[in-house]
């Protein structure tokens, strides 16, 4: 059973009451935008929060993050953290973490506030991944499965899914008979390349310009007591820009062509000790 195929039957469920009373709406219109997909009520049976209404015609939602992480594994400074954001009137709490026994830490903050709780299980599938003494890519997708599994069961409310690949659309690359690559040669990627530093080029006097116009502003119409505040503004302003536009590409054409000769060199390297392997032989 879901809100929305409850909606769908023409059921108004107390968590539909709950809202509609919260937000001010009857409660027959909001059952029908729930039906219609334009409403969610993200509401686990398995917790304790109150319903929360988020959607079209509804008032705007405030989320706020907490989490632990490896370097800080506080839990009652999250758990303090949760209070004060429900306290001044977050809607939702969204629980980060990549600490230690996330499974503990998810109990303790859901029992300390009843509003929403969001999770993003690709974080816990990393630690699990982690803690097994393996890189991040060699992630076994059972981990995040059962990741996304036991949260539900926890009762968190709703979750961030990183799906940015979906089954059709690895059928359509599937069924490609040309690969990206193919299809861009040498002369067009340069062009991409060209076109790509010069909007760089663009946005960062655009970003220093909109900037420096309101410290110049302060600096002619300001207090004496920000002059210097100001000035340094500007030359902070001013060397940025110079740096972004004629130091940094310079720094990354440089690094970049040493790199090219070290590869050169190895692989020379590489081949004339095989060269002097196969005539000592």
């Amino acid at each position: 059973m879901t809100q929305k195929s409850e909606a769908q039957k023409g059921n108004i469920t107390p968590e539909m009451e709950v809202v509609a009373h919260d937000e001010n709406i009857n409660v027959n219109k909001l059952a029908k935008l729930i039906a219609d997909g334009k409403v969610v009520i993200p509401k686990n049976i398995n917790g304790h929060s109150k319903a929360c209404g988020i959607g079209d015609g509804l008032k705007t939602k405030i989320n706020a993050n907490i989490g632990s992480s490896s370097k800080i594994d506080d839990i009652e400074l999250e758990i303090n953290k949760a209070k004060l954001a429900q306290e001044y009137g977050a809607d939702a709490l969204m629980d980060l973490s990549t600490g230690s026994d996330l499974t503990t830490f998810r109990k303790k903050i859901m029992d300390a506030v009843d509003i929403t709780i969001g999770t993003v299980p690709i974080y816990e599938a990393g630690v699990i991944t982690l803690n097994k003494n393996k890189e991040i890519i060699d992630m076994d997708p059972d981990d995040l499965f059962k990741a996304i599994e036991n949260q539900a069961k926890e009762g968190v409310d709703f979750m961030t899914l990183h799906c940015g690949i979906t089954k059709d659309l690895v059928e359509k690359l599937e069924k490609a008979k040309r690969m990206m690559l193919e299809l861009i040669n040498k002369n067009e990627l340069k062009e991409i390349v060209n076109t790509s530093i010069k909007e760089t080029m663009a946005r960062s006097i655009s970003t220093s310009l909109t900037t420096l116009l309101p410290v110049i502003a302060l600096l002619i119409m300001g207090s004496r007591e920000i002059l210097t505040f100001n000035v340094a503004l500007i030359v902070g302003i001013i060397a940025g820009t110079y740096s972004s536009l004629l130091i940094a590409g310079w720094l990354y054409v440089l690094f970049a062509s040493k790199r090219k000769n070290d590869k050169r060199r190895k692989t020379t390297k590489e081949i004339s000790e095989k060269t002097i392997k196969g005539i000592n032989a």
